[in-house]
């Protein structure tokens, strides 16, 4: 991902060429339109794609529209960017938050004056946790049938028994 858009749509438009992006909204705010069950939620995931082949599917500065089905039924849903708090990957390793939009209840306990200064963009953290490197195992070179005399013996759980299948040529 490039440097981060100031804008939700956007950033939005930058992710959706990457693949499924995730808008995270405030169902209970003005003008969303999501399916009845869906509209008292105050965290709404909600994915989108160019490759979902949504055959109304639009955004523009003021609101995404798009025809998404919930339950295997079509909806026409309604997502203008004021509910919008949040856009992610699918994978959640790229994308926005913006604390200023956040429901009250994903909001730290502090008081609300702290929230009428807009606060800017906080990005998701990116990649993944680096491995513990693992120690090299140490080989050495036997000939034939020799067995090293300084070999450590393995610990932990006996070798299984060998198999009793073969392979026939």
């Amino acid at each position: 991902m490039s440097e981060a858009p100031k804008t939700k749509w956007g950033l939005f438009a930058e992710l959706l060429q990457e693949g499924v992006t995730t808008l995270h909204l405030d169902a209970r705010r003005p003008q969303v339109r999501v399916p009845s069950h869906l509209a008292n939620e105050p965290w709404l995931a909600l994915n989108y794609s160019y490759r979902y082949g949504i055959s109304d599917f639009e955004f523009d500065e003021e609101a995404v529209f798009a025809s998404l089905s919930f339950g295997g039924r079509p909806f026409a849903c309604r997502v203008p960017w004021s509910a919008v708090f949040a856009v992610t990957n699918e994978a959640r390793t790229a994308g926005l938050i913006w604390q200023e939009d956040l429901p009250p209840e994903s909001r730290a306990p502090e008081s609300d004056a702290a929230y009428d200064t807009p606060l800017p963009p906080v990005p998701i953290p990116t990649g993944k946790p680096q491995p513990q490197p693992q120690p090299r195992p140490e080989l050495r070179v036997l000939t034939g049938d020799a067995q090293p005399t300084d070999a450590p013996q393995p610990s932990g759980d006996p070798q299984p028994p060998r198999s009793h299948l073969r392979r026939i040529k």
